[in-house]
């Protein structure tokens, strides 16, 4: 994330390592572009559903809009003015430049005049240079600090889903935006099973299409609790034919957790 922090000092300190960008840089790209499928995967039956963006968890997933419409993203928030999402949502790598975020919307439903949990502009972005450099993929994840007219949004819990413990076949709930659901103009959720994963990414069977890079995955952490985030859907893979086998995203590692705590606590 284009500053990097460290939860465990006594103040926030920022690593060279990381590379601050800001919304200076223009863009022209169109992330998740409407009418492109090729970063999601709808694998066989679409078992997506609509869900209501004004209630929780669902009012903490957000609609990420650009300049001229030019596509869709979603994301999820960590604390009342922060959004985590992937980093391909933030930056294009094609141009080499910042993507032109118009606004960003938690719990949209398709009312941007009057939006019901009110809507936020950029202040600036984070992102990973093991991505923005090196092209990794396991660091596709950007942070948001925003400026927003709801103050009292409700924000999703996270955490590291430890490489001990096997939690292969949990069910996993996707939430987002997708392109092919009334263009992205309202939030539809899919369950699924965690296939895999590592230190740095999860795979799953979660359906998704364009528009859901940047969704949060979540673990249902039962009696009565809130979801728990353990990562950032950024990706799908389809066979020879283009048929969806399997979609893929960021798992969050111990050093990222600490990072977006880092950034929550900023101003």
């Amino acid at each position: 994330m284009p500053a990097h922090y460290r939860h465990n000092t006594p103040h926030l300190a920022l690593f060279a390592s990381l590379v601050a960008l800001t919304l200076a840089m223009q863009a022209h790209a169109q992330p998740d572009t409407l009418t492109d499928n090729a970063y999601e995967s709808v694998i066989g039956f679409d078992s997506r559903y609509a869900v209501d963006a004004n209630s929780y968890p669902y009012t903490a997933v957000a609609r990420i809009t650009y300049q001229n419409d030019a596509g869709a993203c979603s994301g999820w928030f960590s604390s009342t003015n922060t959004l985590v999402t992937a980093g391909h949502c933030i930056f294009d790598k094609t141009t080499g430049q910042t993507l032109n975020i118009n606004a960003v919307y938690p719990g949209y439903g398709g009312n941007r005049l009057t939006p019901v949990n009110g809507v936020c502009t950029v202040k600036k972005t984070y992102l990973y240079p093991e991505w923005l450099t090196n092209n990794d993929s396991a660091f596709d994840i950007g942070i948001i600090k925003l400026d927003c007219t709801r103050k009292d949004l409700q924000p999703l819990s996270y955490a590291y889903l430890p490489d001990s413990i096997d939690f292969r076949n949990v069910t996993l709930t996707i939430s987002g935006y997708p392109a092919d659901k009334n263009k992205a103009e309202f939030q539809w959720a899919g369950q699924g099973k965690l296939l895999d994963y590592n230190t740095h990414f999860l795979t799953y069977n979660n359906d998704t299409n364009g528009g859901m890079s940047g969704s949060p995955i979540w673990l249902d952490a039962g009696n009565g609790k809130p979801p728990l985030v353990i990562g950032v859907h950024t990706t799908g893979f389809s066979d020879a034919n283009g048929a969806g086998t399997l979609n893929g995203g960021v798992h969050l590692t111990q050093q990222m957790t600490a990072d977006i705590e880092a950034v929550n606590k900023l101003p």
